[in-house]
């Protein structure tokens, strides 16, 4: 069977009739009666367990996987409702897809990594190609995280996803795995077989001359910049009233780095955002870890050239599918790119730019999350702010 794959959307207001909608239409759109995988994104406006069960109800035994999103990008364009729902069902010969997951993010991001690399191991695929990664975005240490992965896996992979999102209150993200609607978690969905991939990862966000320095840090907790608290540095680009933090907050700074032997094969840095406040001890909590020495590049953005470095990309992967088509599109693009930040107008030119390219008969979800996985080079990174697109040919 070559690959068939179908989406649908819904914006029903009851959970379980959302859930069923969704999944009725992808399976219409694919033209299945069952299917290999289950792909879900939703709100968390959603009573989750509900909208799962509606789901199952119609895929019944098939592996899902997916996780709550900040809203959800479907060839209908961008839609950040406070209930909406996206479903890709997938059935193919050509691809297979191997789900796991692992609970206790925040306290061990490296036992998480490991132990999904513990599970993948049994019976690992000599045409592995890729491991979809979706990790609590308010919990994951992103770089403890990949070496608790890299260092347990056979052979290494390319990682592409991203981090749950919500709110913009920065609270309380899920992750899906068959009926199971997890908290603290990470889903790993390894791809192997007989298809190719490439991505377009791009931020358009330009460093300026405006650098700080962290100079005290543990894991992914950021206390002091220059030597004065972390926060007090941080209210200085978001206004000293400032107490605590949400979306609307972060959305004022944008922060980057320069890991090494990336920043050759990428844009000027690596974008990063702080994700919360510990009102204990006043520590900025990044999605990755700044150790002491991390030189902190304040950065700009502006609208065209966040469009300029997308098209930029989105030509690269075009290169690479040559005269292929597509057999669909999985997007992870930033809450900070999304209209309820950038603007309606924004955030449609910039879906619509990237799904005029790919085409608009490609089968495609996406989603807004809380931080996107993406390699760089050969290097796996965790970003923020960053549009990552994941096309399968």
């Amino acid at each position: 069977m070559p690959t068939k794959v179908g989406v649908g959307k819904s914006k029903k207001t009851n959970s379980f009739e959302a859930g069923v909608e969704a999944a009725e239409l992808a399976l219409k759109a694919a033209g299945l009666d069952k299917t290999d995988l289950v792909f879900v994104v939703g709100t968390v406006g959603y009573e989750q367990d509900q909208m799962l069960k509606g789901i199952k109800s119609l895929t019944k035994e098939a592996p899902l996987v997916g996780f709550s999103v900040a809203g959800i990008v479907t060839q209908d364009g961008p839609d950040e409702d406070l209930r909406v729902v996206g479903v890709m069902a997938i059935a193919s010969d050509e691809i297979k897809f191997k789900p796991v997951f692992a609970t206790g993010l925040k306290e061990n991001s490296h036992g998480v990594g490991q132990q999904l690399a513990e599970q993948l191991k049994d019976n690992w695929p000599e045409n592995a190609k890729l491991l979809i990664t979706l990790p609590d975005g308010l919990g994951v240490n992103s770089s403890d995280f990949f070496k608790g992965l890299e260092t347990n896996l056979p052979t290494p992979v390319p990682f592409v996803g991203g981090a749950s999102g919500g709110l913009l209150t920065l609270k309380d993200t899920y992750q899906y795995f068959g009926d199971q609607v997890l908290i603290n978690s990470a889903v790993g969905l390894l791809l192997s077989g007989d298809f190719s991939f490439a991505t377009a990862v791009s931020h358009g966000a330009l460093a300026t001359d405006i650098t700080h320095t962290v100079t005290k840090a543990e894991g992914n907790h950021v206390y002091e910049i220059n030597g004065k608290p972390a926060f007090d540095i941080f209210r200085e680009y978001v206004g000293e009233e400032v107490k605590d933090l949400n979306g609307v907050v972060i959305s004022g700074v944008c922060m980057g780095i320069r890991p090494i032997k990336v920043s050759a094969d990428y844009e000027d840095v690596v974008l990063r955002i702080p994700l919360r406040l510990d009102s204990v001890d006043g520590s900025l909590y990044m999605s990755g870890e700044m150790p002491v020495g991390t030189e902190i590049l304040v950065c700009e953005r502006k609208f065209a050239r966040i469009m300029h470095q997308l098209k930029d990309s989105l030509a690269a992967v075009k290169d690479n599918l040559g005269s292929a088509a597509a057999k669909f599109v999985w997007q992870f693009d930033c809450i900070g790119r999304g209209q309820n930040l950038m603007g309606a107008d924004a955030a449609h030119q910039e879906i619509a730019a990237s799904q005029d390219l790919l085409g608009k008969d490609v089968p495609w979800l996406g989603c807004y999350t809380f931080g996107e996985i993406a390699p760089v080079g050969q290097i796996n990174c965790f970003h923020n702010w960053t549009n990552v697109l994941l096309v399968i040919y």
